[in-house]
């Protein structure tokens, strides 16, 4: 059955808004940086790789794009730690970090570098 698509209230804080040329797990990060325990009760990479990941299950599965940009980040990591194994991107993230917040910290700098490549 054909769903019935609402335009959201306030595009500026709904990423499902087809009309955003900005790319929407990008956007919702942008939205993100620097109060992410807002959004996800915890200042865990872990926690927030599993949110982006529901988010982008969530956007697939309504149809719209989001490009891979978690792919991005994943290969960016690999990159930046010169790793080919089968790890999740945040795992490796958290096994160079210090701690979950500077794996955190670390992820913001991975994450800019990334956004930089594409500007939106």
């Amino acid at each position: 059955p054909d769903l019935l698509y609402l335009p959201p209230l306030c595009s500026k804080y709904c990423i499902c808004d087809r009309s955003l040329s900005m790319n929407p797990i990008k956007k919702l990060l942008v939205d993100m940086k620097g109060r992410v325990p807002m959004y996800i009760g915890t200042t865990s990479l872990k926690h927030l790789a599993m949110f982006l990941r529901g988010v982008e299950q969530g956007l697939d599965v309504a149809g719209v794009s989001h490009n891979n940009f978690l792919n991005e980040i994943a290969d960016n990591v690999r990159l930046k730690f010169d790793y080919e194994g089968t790890k999740a991107w945040e795992d490796v993230v958290l096994f160079y970090a210090r701690s979950d917040e500077c794996a955190l910290d670390e992820f913001w700098l991975i994450f800019d570098q990334v956004s930089s490549l594409h500007a939106d």
